[in-house]
């Protein structure tokens, strides 16, 4: 079950209407996230504190207590997507900070140091995708096993590596 799984069945949850095993993954998900955790305790306090509502308390009123307490949530949730756009926002300012003296020649030194960069990372990342090519295509890797014999079969004979 996923957290926005618990807001579709807190309701059922508090009043018991949910069967045993919904109510079993409901509380396995409560035992691990406690954002849902507290989710729900809010909701159940809400619940029970509207109990005593006046009876004549209309329904608007009633109504604008929960909304009252989704935006309170949605402001929580604000604030974690405000952090996640700085973190973009600072990557996307790298990068192109990145490209202008990559494409530019501005700043010379500059230049030649992002492009001696580029280089270096143009060759770890080819050596990179042909270890991972090694590793994951079965023949490509028994034949650097053999080659690797064969080499250490020649040197042997040879007398060693001064041969």
């Amino acid at each position: 079950m996923e957290c926005k799984d618990i807001e579709l069945f807190v309701s059922d949850y508090i009043e018991n209407r949910l069967d045993k095993d919904k109510r079993r993954e409901f509380e396995n998900h409560l035992f691990e996230c406690e954002k849902c955790r507290i989710f729900v305790e809010e909701i159940r306090e809400l619940t029970n504190d509207l109990i005593y509502l006046k009876k004549g308390t209309n329904f608007i009123q009633k109504n604008r207590l929960y909304v009252i307490f989704d935006n309170n949530m949605e402001k929580e949730e604000e604030k974690n997507n405000k952090v996640l756009t700085w973190i973009i926002l600072t990557a996307a300012t790298i990068i192109l900070v990145f490209n202008l003296f990559y494409f530019t020649n501005l700043i010379p030194s500059m230049n030649k140091i992002t492009h001696i960069l580029v280089s270096k990372i143009e060759k770890t990342a080819v050596r990179t995708i042909s270890y991972i090519k090694m590793f994951t295509n079965p023949e490509d890797f028994a034949y650097m096993i053999r080659k690797n014999n064969n080499n250490l079969n020649n040197k042997k004979k040879k007398g060693g590596k001064n041969g």
